[in-house]
């Protein structure tokens, strides 16, 4: 009897890649990760996702399971029809204009679905087994990672957009703390980054090297990350505030590699949160880190079903 077939999922984000074998019940049956490299640039990148891509192809077939198509989680404004990244911040130095679909497919001849990392990560919190997403609500997703990431769903579906930019929270426009009458990316001040961002204009001076360390000072009673983490929490609260004014959405889900670290500011966050009194639910992902991961496993299967072309 022929083995299901199995599909790779990959997960790009700011230091590392995640990948993962996944059968058809969405249940990971393999899991590793490398780091990204991102400073590196575009070519730095593609070849960390090829290599990744071939170990995880070779696991499968180690235990000889056919694979049926690769799902690709990234960074960027994605074209989810082409896999070609529209637009992208300077995080992956090249990265806009990157044909990601194509360049996996001409590597493995394997159909190659891709879709925005926090669209993906959506995704993988509204179809996991056991996800706290209801399918039938209108969801916002927020992911506090090396920036800051957004997606929206309506009825289980991705709201794109028509230019694929729905939910894009973090390339807001909001006053720039460092200039008056500035403006900067919301995520230059919400994210990992911005929380070191944040620290290092308190400190006034290069006192942080990145958003955890500023979490971790915090243990040690510095004054001036614990300011920091105060500010960012104020900011985060404003901005579900902002959003549901804006969306009017039934739940608030907050992921991103930030979460991880959770103990260290998300009871000052919902204590910030209830001083705005918003009928809407405001959860962490109920996957962690690893939604985007499930997510781009579930955009490999809906690539499939949606009749892309097997290899022969």
């Amino acid at each position: 009897m022929s083995k299901q077939p199995v599909f790779v999922a990959l997960d790009l984000g700011g230091t590392k890649i995640r990948g993962g074998l996944f059968d058809g019940g969405n249940t990971c049956i393999g899991h590793k990760q490398v780091p990204a490299n991102a400073a590196g640039g575009r070519d730095t990148v593609l070849a960390a996702l090829e290599s990744l891509t071939a170990d995880l192809l070779q696991e499968a077939r180690v235990a000889e399971l056919p694979v049926a198509a690769i799902g690709v989680s990234s960074a960027g404004v994605i074209d989810p029809v082409t896999g070609v990244v529209l637009d992208a911040t300077d995080s992956i130095p090249g990265w806009k204009g990157t044909d990601i679909a194509g360049y996996l497919q001409g590597r493995f001849d394997l159909p190659v679905a891709v879709e925005n990392d926090v669209k993906a990560a959506l995704l993988g919190e509204l179809n996991a087994a056991g996800g706290t997403a209801d399918p039938a609500e209108r969801t916002v997703m927020l992911t506090l990672g090396t920036g800051l990431g957004g997606a929206v769903s309506e009825g289980g579906v991705i709201v794109a957009g028509r230019n694929h930019v729905a939910g894009h929270f973090g390339r807001l426009l909001v006053p720039d703390p460092r200039e008056a009458g500035a403006f900067a990316p919301l995520e230059s001040s919400l994210s990992g980054t911005g929380l070191m961002n944040t620290g290092n204009r308190i400190a006034q001076g290069e006192r942080f090297v990145s958003g955890r360390h500023v979490l971790q000072s915090t243990h040690k009673g510095d004054a001036i990350a614990t300011a920091a983490v105060t500010q960012f929490c104020k900011l985060l609260a404003l901005t579900v505030h902002n959003v549901y004014w804006a969306l009017d959405p039934d739940r608030v889900i907050i992921g991103g590699g930030l979460v991880e670290s959770n103990s260290d500011w998300w009871s000052q966050f919902i204590g910030y949160l209830a001083q705005h009194k918003l009928p809407v639910k405001v959860e962490q992902a109920h996957l962690g880190n690893d939604a985007g991961i499930y997510g781009a496993a579930r955009i490999a299967r809906m690539h499939v079903a949606a009749g892309a072309e097997l290899p022969a």
